[in-house]
């Protein structure tokens, strides 16, 4: 299925018609013209929106045409789009200089067989779908519009969910009105206990719009869509990236059960003899509040109530190496700093990290502190269901995501970033950063900032694990934490094109965000930009900051950045005042109704975010246009 722009002149609307007609009897999305004032400048942009969202542009010849200078306007925008473009000759003329060199496709015989089969000849396949009831009672399809909301009757009715680009469904009949679907969901059985069933509603178009309801919905062999989940999970943070052929990567999880009745609801068909597998697990760092939810995962397995509880097996566990030692040796003697991650080397200009852990299940229990311990056992049970793959990653590692070359997604490994002492490998033992007040010149650039004694705390933070992943023309820069030289390491790669850091999507790290210098921020030319939240302690910078923000959309290649601020989007539900027995004291108290939830979804040409408040509507939704020319354009969101 293609998104067909035809261009053509009003004096040739009668062979137009029938032509956007018969495209979308093949089962193209058709876009023409049909207005009657032309020129107005809520018209110059829905055609020049049109345009860029369109796969194919469709120029009618004629002499009519030829002499239009709107046609002309709207031909030479999409050659300058790199759009596919497929002449057709309605009536002999001269061909424009611009379009001599394409082959053009004769209907001046009007719509004969042959001119039809050329035409499809031309243009992208249409996945054929019958109307009716599906041919097998499990017909696996995806959603084909932006944001589609689906009702509980096939006429009005109320609306139930709300789908979005690439969600999966199953398709149970198609009619000229409505396509009936049935998705999972866990159901509450008289007896309390819970089962994996499913809801069944329907999906249609707009009353105006020229969509048809198979417009909606793909089969699933036919699905190119990347999707990312981000997680606030307050404290900390987690993301979920899903490619169109199934594998699952979990990067982080937080540090409680919130991120496991993410997963339980999103994975509700998972239980012990049949887990989820998870293509890799990727820990940026070793901080409680971005891992300790993944141990989370193992214990809800066992949660009294069965719809939070989520199985796994992962096959691949990644990690940036530094594992936290207890802080008191068995003598209950305080460990010094610099013995907290294991074996170090002193140099005259410093002291390196060489105690590097790889698989972190060999590990002796007295060298790992109550978080590790836990994580621990939890993948110990996890490897008794499938060996797991543990690797210690480093910059350069991208082969780690091989398993992703069948698709075409590339990730590139960009930290951390290690040297070598005496043949071993290590990492930079730093040193605590600390910066003076806002109004402070050194502040703003993090190379003059002033160092105190080792930090543990900065080095396990300063040498996560950050990637790029790449799909298309779409670029995701993905920052666990962000260490000042870590950061100016990769401005000067990228200035000497070692490596290209630009990105449409920026996932900021709550750690380490006031190390986004401008020189990085520039590189990185961020269309959005999301800021996860963090601790908001006094020992910890507030984040996010206000010179962050600034600098977040001065950075931008768009004049209007997206900037989503994740502890923004979550809802507290108020309870009332509660009594605390501890303390024989009242409080007012709030509950967390609604998680902070961002979703992307990109085909590698076009990109959609969006607020996922879990209940049915969207209130925030963007889309953007993406070209091999670095060109991202913000277009009208799909829906129906």
């Amino acid at each position: 299925m293609a998104r067909l722009f035809v261009s053509y002149s009003r004096l040739d609307n009668k062979f137009a018609s029938k032509l956007v007609e018969e495209l979308r009897k093949s089962g193209h999305i058709v876009w023409h013209d049909i207005s009657s004032v032309q020129g107005g400048q809520a018209w110059v942009r829905e055609i020049n929106d049109n345009i860029r969202d369109s796969d194919v542009f469709i120029p009618i010849l004629s002499p009519n045409s030829t002499s239009s200078q709107w046609v002309l306007k709207e031909t030479l925008l999409a050659l300058g789009l790199k759009k596919q473009i497929v002449p057709l000759m309605w009536r002999h003329t001269q061909i424009p200089i611009h379009l001599v060199d394409l082959h053009y496709i004769d209907f001046q015989g009007g719509f004969t067989a042959q001119a039809q089969q050329s035409l499809v000849e031309a243009l992208p396949p249409v996945p054929r779908m019958a109307v009716g009831p599906a041919k097998r009672r499990d017909t696996k399809h995806a959603i084909n519009m932006d944001i589609v909301n689906v009702y509980d009757s096939e006429t009005t009715g109320r609306v139930i969910r709300t789908l979005a680009w690439g969600d999966e469904v199953v398709v149970l009949n198609v009619t000229q009105r409505y396509v009936k679907i049935r998705m999972p969901q866990k159901l509450l059985k008289p007896d309390g206990i819970f089962q994996v069933g499913s809801v069944t509603g329907f999906i249609r178009p707009a009353a105006a719009s020229s969509l048809k309801p198979s417009d909606l919905i793909i089969t699933k062999s036919d699905d190119h869509v990347l999707k990312i989940d981000l997680l606030d999970l307050a404290p900390g943070e987690g993301a979920v990236i899903e490619t169109p052929r199934g594998h699952v990567i979990l990067v982080d999880g937080g540090e409680t059960q919130f991120f496991a009745r993410y997963l339980a609801g999103r994975y509700p068909e998972t239980c012990r003899e049949n887990p989820k597998d998870i293509d890799s697990i990727v820990v940026t760092h070793g901080d409680a509040d971005h891992f300790a939810g993944l141990t989370k995962m193992f214990e809800s397995e066992t949660n009294v109530n069965a719809s939070n509880r989520f199985f796994m097996r992962p096959l691949r566990v990644y990690h940036n190496g530094l594992v936290k030692r207890p802080s008191r040796t068995r003598a209950v003697e305080r460990r010094e700093e610099q013995a907290l991650l294991g074996n170090t080397h002193k140099l005259a200009d410093g002291t390196i990290v060489t105690g590097l852990v790889e698989k972190l299940i060999a590990m002796p229990d007295q060298e790992m502190n109550a978080p590790f311990r836990d994580w621990k056992a939890a993948l110990s049970h996890y490897q008794e269901r499938h060996p797991i793959n543990f690797r210690r990653l480093r910059r350069g590692d991208d082969d780690a995501f091989n398993f992703l070359a069948d698709e075409s997604i590339q990730v590139e490994v960009l930290g951390p970033i290690t040297t070598r002492v005496r043949g071993k490998e290590g990492l930079e033992f730093l040193v605590e950063e600390t910066s003076g007040p806002i109004g402070d010149p050194d502040f703003l650039h993090p190379e003059t900032r002033r160092a105190t004694s080792l930090s543990a705390n900065q080095t396990i933070n300063s040498h996560a694990v950050n990637f790029r992943l790449s799909y298309g023309n779409f670029r995701f820069l993905y920052l666990g934490a962000l260490g000042n030289r870590v950061s100016r390491t990769l401005v000067a790669a990228h200035e000497y094109r070692e490596l290209d850091l630009r990105s449409e999507i920026l996932k900021v790290p709550h750690h380490g965000a006031t190390n986004l210098s401008p020189e990085f921020l520039r590189a990185v030319s961020p269309v959005v930009s999301i800021v996860t939240g963090g601790h908001q302690e006094e020992r910890f910078h507030f984040h996010p900051s206000a010179t962050l923000m600034g600098r977040l959309t001065r950075h931008s290649r768009v004049k209007e950045p997206l900037i989503v601020v994740m502890p923004l989007l979550g809802y507290f539900e108020p309870i009332g005042v509660v009594k605390n027995p501890t303390r024989k004291a009242s409080f007012f108290a709030y509950r967390r109704a609604v998680f902070a939830i961002l979703r992307i979804r990109t085909d590698g040409n076009r990109m959609v975010v969006y607020h996922d408040t879990a209940y049915p509507g969207i209130k925030q939704a963007y889309a953007y246009k993406l070209d091999s020319l670095d060109d991202t354009v913000p277009v009208p969101i799909r829906s129906a």
